[in-house]
């Protein structure tokens, strides 16, 4: 009942994102950055970042890097809010800017496996072959260090052997 109950609009945009409803899960976080809300239970950079992967989820690249830009001002350099960034310019195919973010992220945080995924399938889509190795090759070289956040070692094995076989 408390319109400000920045919680309950968390939930909804958790619950309509879960079912894929994008439009609905976006309409609690504009009403939410519309109305100023104080939202000291959760920081703006969080709404930006979901508004975000809404709209990557719904391939308007350019509005999403306008909300992943807002994050980063609100949270200073965050590894997934990069990460987002390079792919929406990839997407959008601005590739110089995104091989320059993922280069970045990637000395960064050698030892992310989805990160190393992510590159090695995007240098592939674009041609670059010798990039993609090197980098299939640090992910075998580091494996024991490599940090599995969304998928088993076993999910990024295959994935990485698949690739080394190009």
């Amino acid at each position: 009942k408390d319109p400000f109950n920045i919680q309950s609009y968390m939930q909804l945009i958790d619950m309509y994102y879960l079912i894929g409803d994008f439009e609905k899960a976006e309409k609690p976080i504009d009403f939410v950055l519309s109305k100023n809300i104080n939202t000291d239970v959760i920081d703006k950079w969080i709404l930006y970042y979901v508004k975000a992967v809404l709209l990557v989820e719904k391939t308007q690249w350019t509005e999403a890097k306008k909300y992943i830009k807002l994050a980063l001002k609100e949270n200073g350099d965050n590894l997934e809010y990069n990460r987002l960034l390079a792919i929406a310019e990839f997407w959008s195919w601005n590739k110089s800017k995104w091989y320059e973010l993922l280069k970045t992220i990637i000395n960064k945080f050698p030892y992310d496996a989805e990160i190393l995924l992510d590159w090695v399938t995007m240098a592939l889509t674009l041609g670059y072959v010798d990039d993609a190795k090197e980098f299939v090759n640090l992910y075998f070289e580091h494996r024991n260090n490599m940090w599995f956040f969304a998928k088993s070692k076993s999910y990024y094995d295959k994935k990485m052997n698949d690739f080394k076989k190009v």
